[in-house]
């Protein structure tokens, strides 16, 4: 379908502009350095004056403290008062793209976007798992920013071009970082996918409907997309999205006579700033975006991906590709999407759609939480 644009994965996925200078000195160097800087800037808290910072006035000010920040968000979780510090003071800084406060420092005023887009990109470091520390602690941190980063799309009216292309990288690159690996029981992006895709339509759909995507950015989508197909919230959601888009299709198409495509309302509410030529161009490439369904039949086009690979090399427990638990729920999730391929047809046809799909797997959803035993082991 893009055959002849450029994909920007590798744009997505450079890890260069999450690096601080900090990262180029000894680990505990940064660490210190992070937890003391990071404790003076909100030491007003207590006050409730937080990030009231005069010291901060100039753009080089600022962007040391930043480097600094960047650093502390890639913290490990034995160091999470600093980590949880630096979320706070990114939350807070964030307000400039949309309720900008008196107290925020002065360059971010001045130039807000350039500053949001940097802060996105470090920003990253949070969604990369921990092995040490609470994970249930990491996944508020981070369910805290996707919920800024959906009132930004949400709110602000300032948004330009490079900062709409800066949020969709972010949000792909965190998902890919999450779910292209398999999946652990309760592991991170297990707790974190449904968030995850939330976030990441509603920046998408806000962007089609405000800012549209070029044909790289949509190309890069479906290549990195395809990656995360074994999390069934990357399905329900996409069902979710195109049964709204299909909605307001069918509208355009064939006016108010036709019968309606029943829709949740709440998602109904991402395409209520569309445009019909939004509607019909955004129906077609979400349609789209996840690649062909039926390769969810086929668990080899996942276990034989360089991610499924390396995660069994590294594995203790020598668990081949083929038998990673979350691959279990292949069946089901293929259903799933069937299942709202379903309803689709069934809307341009003019059917009713008041038949509930409601898939349920209960033997896979238990025996997905317990990993299977090898049944041959590698020397």
């Amino acid at each position: 379908m893009y055959d002849e644009w450029v994909s920007l994965e590798s744009e997505v996925l450079d890890d260069l502009k999450c690096q601080s200078v900090l990262h180029n000195f000894p680990t505990n160097v940064g660490r210190d350095v992070a937890k003391s800087v990071v404790a003076c800037i909100v030491a007003n808290e207590a006050q409730g004056n937080l990030l009231s910072s005069p010291q901060l006035e100039t753009n080089a000010e600022v962007k040391w403290s930043m480097e600094v920040l960047c650093f502390g968000l890639s913290l490990s979780l034995s160091e999470y008062d600093t980590l949880r510090d630096c979320v706070a003071i990114y939350r807070a800084w964030l307000s400039i793209a949309t309720h900008p406060k008196p107290n925020l420092p002065k360059p971010l005023h001045d130039e807000p976007l350039t500053f949001v887009r940097r802060m996105f990109h470090h920003l990253q470091n949070l969604f990369v798992p921990r092995l040490d520390g609470s994970t249930s602690q990491q996944v508020a941190l981070c369910q805290s920013v996707l919920q800024t980063v959906q009132t930004i799309v949400r709110e602000s009216e300032s948004l330009d071009r490079e900062t709409w292309n800066t949020l969709l990288m972010f949000v792909l690159k965190i998902s890919d970082v999450l779910l292209a690996p398999p999946s652990q029981p309760n592991g991170l992006a297990e707790q974190l996918c449904e968030p995850l895709m939330q976030t990441f339509f509603n920046v998408w759909m806000s962007s089609c409907a405000r800012c549209f995507p070029a044909p790289t950015m949509w190309k890069t989508s479906q290549i990195m997309v395809a990656r995360w197909r074994h999390h069934s919230p990357v399905v329900e959601w996409w069902s979710r999205v195109i049964s709204a888009l299909t909605s307001r299709l069918l509208k355009t198409m064939h006016g108010p006579d036709f019968p309606q495509h029943n829709t949740n309302h709440e998602d109904l509410n991402l395409v209520q700033n569309f445009s019909n030529e939004q509607i019909v161009q955004t129906w077609f490439r979400m349609l789209h975006i996840i690649s062909d369904p039926v390769e969810l039949c086929n668990s080899n086009k996942f276990s034989k991906s360089p991610l499924f690979i390396e995660r069994s090399m590294k594995s203790d427990s020598l668990i081949e590709p083929s038998q990673q638990p979350c691959l279990r729920m292949l069946p089901y999730i293929f259903l799933k999407a069937m299942k709202g391929i379903s309803s689709l047809v069934d809307a341009f046809l003019g059917l009713s759609s008041e038949r509930k799909y409601e898939v349920t797997y209960p033997n896979i959803l238990m025996q997905i939480s317990t990993p299977i035993t090898p049944t041959n082991t590698r020397k």
